[in-house]
């Protein structure tokens, strides 16, 4: 048979599968009125493209006052003796927010940390992934919902961090993004 490898935009899967175009959810689609506790939810990105670092600024612009924001800065994470207190400090921190009800954005730092070779960058990435997850496994504070940004991230927040095992597509978050 006939091989097609295709760099497309993210619209491509829906238009390829034959689905309708649907616009974008709504907040009030997602349900979280009906979740009876009083939690903060969690926004996990890993992602360092340029456009989640402006998605992730509008955030923090848009939810200011409304939004704990914790950064892990890769470069010296990765360097620090001290790595396990400094993720243990976010999910301190984090826990106390989604307790209080407040929002949560755990995200990485914006500059790409690449190593001298494929296998040492791969090495990184395997580890930031880590500690993504097992920040978001060691809160204790469960949050009202997930919501993860990047292709690793998504992922491994959902499968490794809290064990989702299939999941329900509501809708798309914004046109393009199915």
């Amino acid at each position: 048979g006939l091989h097609i490898l295709s760099r497309t935009g993210a619209s491509f899967v829906s238009a390829r599968l034959g689905l309708e175009i649907r616009p974008p959810i709504l907040p009030s689609e997602l349900h979280f009125e009906t979740w009876n506790g009083k939690t903060g939810g969690l926004i996990v990105c890993g992602s360092y493209v340029p456009k989640s670092s402006l998605q992730i600024e509008s955030l923090i612009r848009g939810r200011s006052g409304f939004l704990e924001v914790l950064q892990l800065h890769v470069e010296h994470a990765l360097r620090s003796d001290d790595f396990q207190h400094i993720l243990s400090d976010i999910v301190r921190r984090a826990d106390l927010a989604l307790s209080k009800g407040v929002d949560v954005l755990i995200f990485t730092s914006r500059k790409l940390v690449a190593g001298v070779s494929k296998s040492e960058s791969l090495t990184i990435n395997a580890q930031v992934s880590s500690a993504l997850v097992g920040v978001v496994q060691a809160l204790q504070t469960r949050p009202r919902y997930v919501l993860a940004k990047g292709g690793i991230t998504s992922s491994d927040t959902c499968q490794k961090a809290i064990g989702a095992t299939d999941a329900m597509v509501l809708g798309q978050a914004d046109k393009g993004v199915p």
